[in-house]
């Protein structure tokens, strides 16, 4: 894992439990919140994340989703972009997520 990725979830972690710092997302890595949350989800359910113990890997999914979940914009299919572990968190909703730009 780069020092960019390891940033990420580093950030993704502390603000979490303060709503997600949505307003400086931007400012810190230069990308939307959407595309922050899609590529957080991608790191917790892709990448070996030896410092993220069970609790906090489920902990930052659920953020991630949730926060997707409740976001405006240029709406792309959940299918599309969430790893299948967040997808079945979201069973049963008929909504899409904002995912910005492309990864």
């Amino acid at each position: 894992m780069d020092t960019y990725d390891q940033a990420l979830l580093d950030f993704a972690l502390r603000w979490s439990f303060y709503d997600g710092g949505d307003d400086y997302v931007f400012t810190e890595f230069g990308i939307s919140p959407a595309t922050f949350y899609q590529r957080v989800l991608v790191l917790v359910e892709k990448r070996f994340s030896t410092f993220l113990d069970t609790r906090s890997k489920e902990h930052l999914r659920r953020h991630c989703t949730e926060k997707l979940l409740s976001m405006e914009g240029q709406l792309i299919p959940l299918e599309h972009h969430l790893p299948s572990e967040s997808q079945a968190l979201c069973a049963g909703s008929m909504r899409e997520c904002d995912v910005g730009e492309a990864s």
